[in-house]
């Protein structure tokens, strides 16, 4: 089963992405702050990181995109510099708030299989 983990300060948008994710058979953890995720990612490297660019502590998102080195990254923001700061990142693609859901677990099934595909290793969700 595919590992993610959800990394937002808004408690509405973090649920909803984990239900939704939950639903479609991903296993799941999420962070409400980099320093939440940092600790748990280093238990345990998910197979992606989906990441709230505005994070009140949002400086130190290098840190968790370095301890999760191995995981794809997908960025949720809704700032205008979106792209810009994702790349900046090394995330691997990024959605713009509000996005769709129908889009949202299209991406993350696609990073995920990718993901497997060029590790060798089982299917995603």
């Amino acid at each position: 089963m595919a590992t993610v983990h959800v990394i937002d300060d808004d408690q509405g948008i973090r649920l909803l992405v984990r239900d939704v994710l939950r639903d479609a058979g991903f296993e799941v953890a999420t962070s409400a702050t980099v320093h939440e995720a940092i600790a748990a990612i280093e238990d345990s490297e998910p197979d992606l990181l989906v990441l709230d660019l505005s994070l009140p502590d949002s400086d130190l998102l290098q840190r968790v995109v370095d301890t999760a080195a191995d995981s794809c990254v997908l960025v949720l923001s809704g700032s205008v510099k979106l792209e810009e700061r994702a790349a900046d990142l090394g995330a691997d693609a990024s959605l713009a708030k509000p996005f769709d859901l129908d889009d949202l677990l299209r991406v993350v099934t696609r990073l995920v299989e990718d993901r497997h595909l060029h590790r060798g290793t089982g299917p995603a969700a």
